[in-house]
């Protein structure tokens, strides 16, 4: 069913104010502005290389992002993925238990519908198929991701792993590439690739019970943990967040010399950001 990745959407509270942090952090070119005064929100479209980051915020009070930035404050709306057939997409989503809301063609021709988090383990999904003969979605300029080279992972932090495995393969026809589950890692996960562009759904529960992730769990439930991004560079990439004031922690190297830190989400609106740079020789 699914094709590609296609965004990541953050809701904020001040549109300007969250692209001027992002370049500033990560020189993420923006691909698009849409400001117009005949739409509800405003929202800029920034390169993550092989996905977008959509950032977006109310322009009139449109009431489910507006009780969204009231009940949760900024952190992540929901993802958006690309399906080649919106007609069978949503049948085998309804057919297997999943709500399906505010199916619609857009202006542009393309067509939109939503999945309901309660169905998702608490991450909205964004259906998405272009207008005949397009892709819903342009093409993203090389080199426009400044030192993020791809998203790598959009993280899902659930009490059930086994059942947010089988709902997502249910809904969406998703399947396991690894499993992981270990001290080092603190957690037990599965990682589900998403299209065609690199990109994974890691579905992640705690592993103990005793993790500061298992607080947040029972704190905020089912929801998005966090968004992973490779570098090339993991140095340079840390030393331009800290000198744009924003706090970079958590930073570890494994056992196989990949290594990961965290921006974090007070300093990135309301997400915590991994940024991954494999060791040498991996993928």
């Amino acid at each position: 069913m699914i094709k590609d990745f296609s965004l990541v959407c953050l809701a904020v509270n001040d549109l300007d104010a969250a692209v001027q942090d992002f370049q500033e952090m990560f020189s993420l070119e923006v691909l698009e502005w849409n400001d117009s005064e005949q739409v509800e929100n405003r929202n800029a479209i920034l390169s993550l290389g092989n996905s977008r980051l959509e950032l977006m915020t109310l322009r009139t009070g449109e009431e489910q992002l507006a009780t969204y930035l009231k009940e949760k404050d900024e952190g992540i709306y929901l993802i958006g993925i690309e399906v080649a057939d919106m007609d069978a997409a949503i049948q085998q989503i309804k057919e297997n238990g999943g709500r399906v809301f505010r199916d619609e063609r857009l202006a542009d021709g393309r067509r939109a519908a939503f999945v309901h988090p309660r169905d998702t383990h608490g991450v909205m999904v964004e259906l998405l198929q272009g207008a005949p003969g397009k892709a819903p979605v342009p093409p993203i300029p090389s080199g426009s991701s400044g030192v993020i080279k791809k998203l790598d992972l959009h993280c899902i932090i659930v009490r059930d792993i086994q059942k947010a495995v089988d709902d997502w393969g249910r809904l969406f026809g998703t399947s396991v590439e690894t499993w992981h589950e270990g001290e080092e890692l603190g957690n037990k996960n599965a990682m589900v690739p998403i299209g065609s562009q690199g990109a994974y759904l890691e579905i992640m529960t705690p592993r103990t019970g005793d993790e500061p992730w298992a607080r947040f769990l029972d704190e905020r439930g089912e929801t998005t943990f966090l968004i992973g991004v490779e570098v090339d560079d993991m140095d340079k990439v840390i030393e331009r967040v800290r000198g744009s004031g924003r706090r970079v922690v958590g930073e570890h190297t494994y056992k196989n010399g990949s290594r990961q830190a965290m921006v974090h989400p007070r300093d990135a609106h309301g997400v915590m950001i991994e940024l991954l740079q494999p060791a040498p020789g991996t993928v």
